[in-house]
C-alpha cells in the first residue's frame, strides 16, 4: 500500500497518494502494536507520509508525523545502533520541517533531549550527521563540532570525520564559522587543505616502494609548513604507524628520502625472500641480488633464523651465503629436486673450492625428508666446518650425523679419506668414526 501511495504521488495523484499512505500508516500502527518487528516499517511509512504532506502544503501535519517518527527511531536506536543513521536523518528532516513552518529553533530542544539520552560516542555520531547534512557554511556547525569533539574522545576516526566537517563549513564561510566558534582555533581547523590532501595520499599508498616514490615527487611534505597537514593525516593511524611516518619524515629531511626508506625496503625484501618459494627466490636472486646481499638483509635473515623454528629463514640464510661465496643456482635446483643434494654435496666436498659446501649442506638440511637425508647434510656440514678451522664443532656435528644414521659410518670413513686428499684438515675426523658408536658424544 505504501508503494502504491508513492506511485500515485509520482504520477500526480497526490491526494490519492495521501489517502493510501495514511491507510498504510494506520495498518502498520496496528501491526506494530502486536508485532514489534513491524515498528521500523511504521517509522519508514511515517516518513513517507510526512513527505507527502509537504508536497500538498500540509506542513504542520508533516511536522507532527515526523516528530512521531523521531520518537520511534529513538526507541529503536536505543537497543540497535543500526537505526542510528535513520534517527539522525529524521532529526534533520524535523529541523527542516520546523523551519518551513516558521519555527527553526524548535528542533533544538529535541536534539538536546536525544543527545542527553544516548552514550557520548553515539551523541558524537549524531552531531556528525547533523554537520554533514547541513549546507556548507552553516555557522551553527561550529557549535555542533565543539560539542561533538569531546564526546568522540578516544575514537580517532570519528574525531577525524568531525574535524573534516568543521573544515568543510569553515572553508565555505569562515566569517560565520569563526563567529560561532569559541576559544582559539586549533591547527587542524586552519590546516592547508591542499597539503592535507597530499599528505593523505602519501599515507594511502599501498606499498613502501609507492610510499617512497610518492614522497620523492612531493617534497613539499618535508617542509615545516606541512607539519599540521601531516599531523592531521596521521591522526587516524595507530600510534606505532604514525610514529613510523614521523620518523621517516624526520630522516628524509636530513638524509634524503631514498636513504630514509632504504632500511624499511630492505627489511621488506628480506621478508619477501624468506617467504618466497624456490622459484620466487630464484627470481629475487636474479632481480634483487645486490639488495639481498646487503648487510641489512643478511643480518635480518640471520637473526630470524637464529630465533625461529621455521625452516624458511634458515633456508633463506643458506641461499644468501651461497650467493655470497659463489653460484647459488645448483642449490636452488636441488631445492626443487632434493634428490640432487647427495651428489651435489659430494661434488663440492671433493672440489678445490669448498666454500659453497657449508651453505649447501645447511640448505639440504632444511628439506631433509628422512633421518638419513639429514645425516648426509650434517656430515657434509661437519666437513665444511673442519675446513674452516673449527675442529671441535666439526666433531660435534659428525657425532650428530652418526647418531642420525649409524649405518653410514663405514661409508663416511671412505668419503673422509677421499676428501682428505684435497683437504687434509678433515683427516683427524677419522678417529671419531673409528671409535665405538656409544663413545661418539665424548670424542676429542
Amino acid at each position: 500500500m505504501t508503494n502504491l501511495g508513492v506511485f500515485q504521488g509520482e504520477v500526480g495523484n497526490r491526494q490519492d497518494a495521501m489517502t493510501l499512505t495514511e491507510e498504510a500508516v494506520e495498518l502498520r500502527r496496528r501491526l506494530a502494536a502486536i508485532n514489534p518487528a513491524m515498528v521500523p516499517e511504521l517509522a519508514m511509512t511515517l516518513g513517507n507520509l510526512a513527505s507527502g504532506y509537504m508536497k500538498v502544503g500540509r506542513q504542520q501535519e508533516a511536522v507532527t508525523v515526523t516528530e512521531e517518527a523521531v520518537q520511534i527511531y529513538r526507541q529503536l536506536a536505543a537497543s540497535d545502533l543500526t537505526f542510528l543513521p535513520y534517527l539522525a536523518d529524521t532529526l534533520n528532516y524535523l529541523g527542516a520541517r520546523y523551519t518551513e513552518v516558521g519555527r527553526p529553533m524548535a528542533v533544538e530542544p529535541v536534539w538536546r533531549a536525544v543527545l542527553a539520552d544516548v552514550a557520548p560516542e553515539v551523541a558524537a555520531r549524531l552531531l556528525l550527521a547533523r554537520c554533514a547534512s547541513a549546507d556548507a557554511g552553516d555557522g551553527q556547525a561550529a557549535g555542533w563540532v565543539a560539542t561533538a569533539l569531546p564526546l568522540a574522545d578516544g575514537n580517532r576516526r570519528l574525531t577525524a570525520a568531525i574535524r573534516e566537517q568543521a573544515r568543510r563549513h569553515r572553508d565555505a564561510d569562515s566569517t560565520s564559522f569563526d563567529a560561532h566558534w569559541t576559544g582559539p582555533r586549533p591547527d587542524w581547523l586552519t590546516v592547508d587543505t591542499h597539503l592535507l590532501a597530499v599528505a593523505r595520499s602519501w599515507v594511502a599508498t599501498p606499498t613502501l616502494l609507492d610510499e617512497r616514490d610518492f614522497l620523492i615527487t612531493h617534497m613539499e611534505l618535508l617542509g615545516k609548513e606541512a607539519d599540521s597537514a601531516v599531523t592531521e593525516a596521521l591522526f587516524i593511524l595507530e600510534d606505532q604507524e604514525a610514529q613510523r611516518y614521523d620518523g621517516l619524515r624526520t630522516r628524509a629531511r636530513t638524509e634524503g628520502v631514498a636513504a630514509a626508506y632504504e632500511p624499511l625496503l630492505l627489511g621488506e625484501l628480506a621478508y619477501e625472500f624468506v617467504t618466497a618459494d624456490p622459484a620466487g627466490q630464484a627470481t629475487l636472486m636474479t632481480d634483487r641480488r645486490d639488495g639481498l646481499l646487503t648487510d641489512t638483509v643478511r643480518t635480518a635473515i640471520t637473526e630470524l633464523a637464529g630465533r625461529s623454528n621455521d625452516v624458511r629463514p634458515a633456508r633463506a640464510h643458506a641461499l644468501l651465503e651461497l650467493a655470497a661465496v659463489g653460484d647459488g643456482e645448483p642449490g636452488l635446483l636441488a631445492l626443487a629436486e632434493p634428490a640432487r643434494f647427495p651428489a651435489l654435496l659430494e661434488q663440492l666436498a671433493t672440489g678445490d673450492d669448498i666454500a659453497p659446501l657449508g651453505p649447501t649442506a645447511q640448505l639440504a638440511s632444511t628439506v631433509a625428508a628422512t633421518a638419513s637425508d639429514r645425516a648426509c647434510a650434517v656430515f657434509h656440514l661437519a666437513v665444511a666446518t673442519a675446513v674452516s678451522g673449527d675442529t671441535d664443532q666439526a666433531k660435534t656435528l659428525l657425532a650428530q650425523a652418526r647418531q642420525l644414521d649409524p649405518d653410514r659410518t663405514g661409508d663416511w670413513k671412505t668419503k673422509l679419506v677421499r676428501i682428505g686428499q684435497r683437504h687434509p684438515v678433515v683427516l683427524p675426523l677419522l678417529a671419531l668414526l673409528t671409535q665405538p658408536f656409544d663413545d661418539t658424544s665424548g670424542a676429542d
